[in-house]
């Protein structure tokens, strides 16, 4: 392995062993290594060496001595290639084995100089020489926290230097090829930075966290250290900037930890500046390791004991804000049990405040909490119209046939943490609102619900929102005539704990003018959406 900026020729060459190149017999240990002091310049001259790697810049002494190349035998850092200063290539032992038996057993070994060849190898991988864990600081942090790219990174370079550094090298160039903590760094801090750009008020835990949380798994079968070789996974730039959970910390959390850890006013003085730190007087972090760490690392006391310890974590949601209302008329996995930052999200009833929205919301709560926004789907074949309700939330009636797989992915009425707002970055697919005017839903918001004791059966009430909507020209029925949606539907006391929780629906007759009803209701075996010609 090796990259080489030389444009060899098809040419064979004499390949030669260091031992047969020595000076004298005394010489041909030392000798196998390629040292300088040790070889007949006469035996190198316009051949090719095998060598043992013995240090660094072997390949200048085979130059120097005039030899077209050199092959290194090295088991270390066989993972990441380097420049070498002449034609040279670096293999492992048992390659190298093969090589000298072939040397050895041969009258006239011979070898070509061939071009650089790229070699895929699966990524991502943690590099042989990484730094591994467990952390000897603190048997208590993970280490390390994540992976960056850091092997064969082309990285702008000087030319007040040459490539390898090496006396006689010639090769100068604006780029390079490196690899290491300098090279993975940079693709880490351009991560945070990038994290930022979107989260300017974010503290640096708050970003550490985003990265480390929304990293890309690294298969423990590649690297045998697993998490004490990589931490979190391969750092993730797009998702890190839209986490959804983040673990944040203050300074005093890390006071409270390094104090736990044994740490005094003397060796906090260099960590916490002017400050004076007291740990006596520091209120101890909870939990077993005192931090809101996004990664939790017990060690066991003994290979058979049990061991025991509680770890506490606070989490902040950054996920969406604005308009729910995309996100709350579609199926959901698990029932809505809460609703969170009122504060920057709109009301999710049209024509009222937040409060207000949300008490109108636990009306249908209190009556069947286990269905509140669970998603049904159903046709009206006559009229060519496609209706999705989230039960004690909205009705949406869509002009046209559409999938039900489309109806169950959220449309685009709400934003992420994003600056930019034309920008929606979620773990979840979305569509837009609407594909063409003529299929742009009218949306029926819920109105009032009750519970109808003689028949255990509750009815809620969906009034349509008045809204512009742009002239369309296809044939089909305007669903803008019809003006207030009754549901019916009876409460299912194991809903709880039956998965999945999906209903179908059906459109019951009625000759009320602008009305429509629907009855909402357990889905048959294989039903998936129910079709109506009524």
């Amino acid at each position: 392995m090796g990259i080489s900026l030389f444009k060899p020729k098809a040419k064979s060459y004499p390949l030669v062993s260091g031992v047969d190149a020595a000076k004298t017999k005394d010489d041909q240990y030392l000798a196998r290594y390629c040292f300088s002091d040790y070889l007949d310049r006469k035996k190198v001259k316009g051949n090719v060496m095998v060598c043992k790697m013995g240090g660094a810049g072997v390949e200048s002494t085979i130059k120097r001595y005039g030899g077209a190349g050199a092959i290194l035998v090295s088991d270390q850092y066989l993972d990441n290639a380097q420049i070498f200063m002449a034609p040279a290539t670096s293999v492992n032992s048992s390659i190298g084995d093969v090589i000298y038996r072939y040397v050895n057993s041969s009258r006239s070994p011979s070898a070509v100089i061939q071009k650089t060849r790229q070699v895929t190898i699966p990524a991502p991988f943690v590099a042989s020489f990484s730094s591994r864990g467990p952390n000897p600081g603190s048997i208590r942090l993970l280490k390390p926290d994540i992976a960056a790219p850091g092997i064969d990174i082309l990285a702008a370079f000087t030319l007040k230097r040459s490539l390898t550094g090496l006396d006689g090298d010639t090769q100068f160039s604006k780029f390079t090829i490196l690899s290491g903590t300098s090279m993975s760094c940079p693709h880490a801090a351009g991560v945070a930075a990038y994290v930022k750009s979107f989260h300017p008020d974010w503290s640096p835990a708050a970003i550490k966290s985003a990265i480390i949380t929304s990293a890309k798994p690294i298969s423990r079968r590649v690297n045998k250290d697993a998490e004490f070789a990589y931490g979190g996974g391969q750092v993730n730039p797009r998702r890190a900037a839209s986490p959804g959970l983040v673990y944040d910390m203050d300074d005093i959390s890390y006071v409270q930890f390094l104090c736990g850890e044994g740490y005094n006013a003397t060796t906090l003085a260099p960590l916490v500046g002017s400050r004076s730190i007291n740990c006596s007087s520091i209120v101890p972090g909870i939990g077993h390791d005192s931090l809101n760490y996004p990664t939790i690392q017990l060690t066991l006391r003994t290979a058979k004991a049990s061991t025991m310890a509680v770890f506490r974590r606070r989490v902040t949601n950054f996920d969406v804000y604005g308009n729910l209302l995309g996100l709350l008329s579609v199926h959901p996995q698990v029932p809505i049990v809460s609703i969170h930052h009122l504060d920057v999200v709109e009301p999710i009833f049209p024509r009222t405040n937040r409060v207000n929205a949300v008490k109108r919301l636990m009306i249908p709560a209190n009556l069947d909490s286990a269905s509140l926004v669970q998603q049904s789907i159903c046709y009206d074949t006559t009229r060519q119209w496609t209706m999705s309700i989230s039960w004690g939330y909205t009705v949406h009636v869509t002009r046209t046939y559409m999938p039900a797989r489309m109806m169950e992915v959220p449309t685009r009425t709400f934003n992420d943490w994003h600056k930019r707002h034309d920008f929606t970055n979620v773990a979840f697919n979305t569509r837009p609102v609407t594909y063409t005017d003529c299929q742009r839903p009218r949306v029926f918001y819920l109105s009032r619900a009750l519970n109808d004791s003689s028949s255990g059966t509750t009815i809620s009430e969906y009034l349509r929102h008045n809204e512009w909507n742009p002239k369309c020209e296809w044939g089909i029925q305007d669903p803008s005539d019809i003006n207030r949606i009754f549901v019916y539907k009876k409460p299912n006391p194991d809903r709880w704990s039956k998965a999945p929780r999906r209903d179908c629906c059906r459109l019951l007759p009625t000759t009320k003018k602008g009305t429509m009803v629907i009855n909402v209701t357990a889905c048959e075996n294989d039903e998936m959406v129910a079709y109506s010609d009524k």
